[in-house]
């Protein structure tokens, strides 16, 4: 597997923020041993060019990506190393989507008892009634 990813793999931060291991190829068999091996998907890519032939590529993102990247990292040559290094590095930099995140900007625990969904997101309960206190305040202020 490794010989083959460092010919015809690659190993990226997508765009779209995730990270990206993919591997082109003529023939579709090599990839259906990837996609068993690894998991991921494979597509079809025609070219606009009809005396090209139809490309079939494999792909794997997320943690399984990771997984991967880091499992062939020792085999590979340092170009694809730095290719890995560079992936990586963008994907442990990535901010945590908030639907996975455990607790407020404050620190506060999003649990069960104390977790409010305002306007669909969530919201301790805690910050929500210090909120209010302030929005009180203010408005006996202003009166």
């Amino acid at each position: 597997m490794a010989g083959f990813m460092e010919g015809d793999g690659s190993f990226l931060f997508g765009k779209n923020r995730y990270l990206v291991v993919t591997a082109a190829q003529v023939q579709r068999w090599p990839l259906e041993r990837l996609q068993r091996l690894c998991g991921g998907s494979i597509s079809e890519r025609r070219s606009k060019n009809p005396k090209w032939s139809l490309i079939y590529i494999w792909t794997l993102t997320g943690p399984v990506a990771a997984g991967l990247m880091m499992t062939l990292y020792s085999l590979m040559s340092e170009h694809r190393k730095g290719q890995i290094k560079q992936a990586l590095i963008g994907w442990k930099t990535k901010q945590i989507p908030n639907i996975f995140k455990t607790a407020c900007p404050q620190g506060h625990a999003y649990t069960e008892e104390n977790t409010r969904i305002y306007q669909g997101s969530r919201q301790s309960r805690q910050c929500q009634v210090a909120r209010d206190k302030i929005r009180t305040a203010y408005r006996r202020k202003a009166a």
